[in-house]
């Protein structure tokens, strides 16, 4: 799928905490950038000597201000570059380009007045700024569970305790604080909509929990706030044109796909949105995503790109 691309200059880098780096970009070209809705997130292109990274980045922005987007990026020990350039390349007047936002977790109040309740762990919290730092005083009842390793390098807490104030819970391990998601949607009143962002084990928790006490699907919303890192190398044979290409360990197969000029649609580049969804014929797939069914994991019939990879660094053989 082709998206719109815009092209920003960096107009600021604040340092949010010793690992945590907000950036601002501005728009070159006319004074405004494109609408979006609280919990979008946009791709950038990383210029990676001669390698473009395509990353998504929630942002953390108001809607209501358009002269400007804001994003935070941990640096992660594990990155495959994208962290690391930013955190260490990335200066006030570097331009770059990036994709038109897309909205794949939808952060609103419920529309029936039911509660909205936030569960974020870590860099997760980034999705729920935009629609905190736009939130009206009739907005409904919300709260905010924030789960984090250390309050010295976590991204918005002060911001966080003046726009939520007690509606505002903590959560930080390093002092023996656990967020126990079980226990806290247990103790929810019947009809609250939860949307939860963080790592894949503290979804996994919130929607099992969810499903045993009977929520409907659509009362739980939920973001993985970064794609698995890389892997064991592998290789992809593609059925219709024959052809084979190798992924190397440090990039996804969908960035293999990219760098060999296959098209491939592609959207969130987490796992999450199934745009990127493709049949596959043969191989043993790692799934990482959170679109496939059980069972299509099971069957081992498609596979997402942006986050699969073969097992055992076998081979994969794709509808392509």
């Amino acid at each position: 799928m082709t998206q719109t691309r815009h092209r920003v200059r960096v107009s600021a880098v604040a340092r949010l905490g010793p690992s945590i780096r907000e950036i601002h970009l501005e728009p070159l070209e006319g004074d405004h950038l494109p609408a979006f809705s609280p919990g979008s997130h946009v791709v950038m292109e990383l210029p990676l000597g001669e390698h473009v990274l395509r990353n998504a980045y929630s942002l953390t922005s108001s809607p209501f201000e358009r002269s400007r987007y804001a994003i935070a990026v941990r640096r992660q020990p594990d990155s495959r570059g994208g962290s690391r350039w930013i955190h260490d390349e990335l200066v006030p007047g570097r331009q770059l380009r990036i994709e038109a936002p897309n909205n794949y977790f939808p952060i609103r109040a419920p529309a029936d007045g039911a509660p909205l309740l936030l569960i974020a762990g870590g860099i997760g919290i980034t999705p729920f700024m935009s629609l905190l730092r736009a939130r009206r005083p009739d907005s409904g009842p919300m709260s905010l569970h924030y789960a984090f390793r250390d309050r010295v390098d976590t991204a918005y807490l002060a911001e966080l305790k003046r726009l939520l104030g007690s509606d505002l819970h903590t959560y930080e391990s390093t002092a023996g604080e656990r967020l126990d998601p079980a226990s806290l949607l247990a103790a929810q009143h019947l009809g609250t909509q939860v949307a939860v962002c963080g790592p894949a084990a503290m979804i996994e928790a919130v929607r099992a929990k969810a499903a045993a006490l009977g929520w409907p699907e659509q009362r739980v919303l939920y973001e993985r706030f970064s794609a698995p890192a890389g892997g064991t190398p592998f290789r992809v044979r593609l059925q219709r044109s024959g052809r084979s290409i190798a992924v190397s360990s440090e990039e996804t197969l969908l960035e293999a796909l990219e760098r060999a000029q296959v098209p491939v649609r592609s959207l969130c580049r987490a796992g999450v949105c199934g745009e990127c969804r493709t049949d596959l014929l043969g191989g043993e797939a790692e799934h990482q995503d959170l679109f496939l069914s059980d069972q299509e994991k099971t069957a081992q019939c498609a596979v997402m790109p942006c986050v699969s990879r073969a097992c055992a660094g076998g081979e994969l053989l794709l509808d392509l």
